[in-house]
C-alpha cells in the first residue's frame, strides 16, 4: 500500500475546497445581480431564480467547510476506511445512497416552493396544483429518507429536527397564504382566521421557511459528504 494515499487524498480534498470556494465566490455575485434585478424591475423571474440559487451557494460553502476542516483531514487512513466498508458494505452503500438523495429532494423542495411563490400571472390553475402534488411527494419521500437516516446514522439528529421544523414552516406558510384547509376547518377544529397577505406573520413565516430550507440543505450536504467520505 502506497504510504502517501492518505497524503494525496487530502491533497485533493483540499484542492477541491478552494474549487469550491470560488464557485461560491461567483455564486454570490450572482446572488448580487438576481437580488438587484429583482428591486429594481419587481420581476418574478429574477425572485425565483434567487430563491433557487441561494441554497446551492449556501451549500457550496457548506461542502468547502467540510473538505477544508480539520476533521476531515483526521479521517482514518484508506486501510482502516476499507476495512470498515468491508463489514458494512450493503449497509453503508445503501445509506450513502439515501443520503444523496436526501440532499436533492430537500433541493427540490427549494425549487417546488419557488415556483409556488412566484406563479407567472398567466399560469393556468393546474400547474398549481401540479407544483402542489410535486412538492409533497418530495416531502413525504424526504421525510422517510431523513427517518431511515436518524435510525442508522447519529450525525443525522440536526438534520431531522430542521426538517420537520421546515415541515411545520411550510404548513405556517400555506395556512398564511390560503387559510385553513377546508376539510381540518369542517372536520376538525372550526378556525376563523383571514390571511393578511405581506402582513408581519405570512411575511416572517415565508423567511423563516426558506431560511430553515436552506439549513436544512447544507446540514443534508455535510451528512452526504461524509457518509461518502469516511
Amino acid at each position: 500500500m502506497n504510504p502517501r494515499r492518505p497524503q494525496e487524498r487530502e491533497s485533493i480534498a483540499t484542492s477541491w475546497g478552494h474549487h469550491l470556494a470560488r464557485a461560491a465566490a461567483c455564486g454570490v455575485l450572482l446572488l448580487i445581480c438576481l437580488g438587484g434585478l429583482r428591486m429594481l424591475f419587481d420581476a418574478r423571474l429574477p425572485a425565483k431564480w434567487f430563491d433557487c440559487t441561494a441554497p446551492l451557494v449556501f451549500g457550496l460553502c457548506t461542502a468547502t467547510a467540510v473538505l477544508t476542516s480539520p476533521a476531515w483531514r483526521r479521517r482514518p487512513s484508506l486501510p482502516a476506511a476499507r476495512r470498515d466498508r468491508q463489514q458494512t458494505a450493503s449497509t453503508g452503500r445503501g445509506l450513502r445512497w439515501v443520503a444523496a438523495g436526501v440532499t436533492v429532494g430537500i433541493y427540490l423542495l427549494v425549487v417546488f416552493g419557488a415556483q409556488l411563490r412566484y406563479p407567472p400571472w398567466n399560469a393556468a390553475p393546474d400547474w398549481f396544483v401540479l407544483w402542489v402534488w410535486l412538492k409533497l411527494i418530495a416531502a413525504g419521500s424526504v421525510a422517510f429518507g431523513v427517518a431511515l437516516l436518524s435510525i442508522c446514522v447519529r450525525r443525522t439528529k440536526l438534520l431531522a429536527l430542521l426538517f420537520v421544523v421546515e415541515l411545520l414552516l411550510g404548513a405556517g406558510v400555506w395556512v398564511t397564504n390560503y387559510n385553513w384547509p377546508a376539510w381540518f376547518r369542517y372536520h376538525v377544529w372550526s378556525i376563523d382566521y383571514t390571511p393578511d397577505l405581506l402582513g408581519p406573520l405570512h411575511l416572517w413565516t415565508t423567511v423563516a421557511h426558506v431560511a430553515v430550507g436552506s439549513l436544512s440543505l447544507g446540514v443534508s450536504l455535510s451528512v452526504t459528504l461524509w457518509a461518502w467520505g469516511d
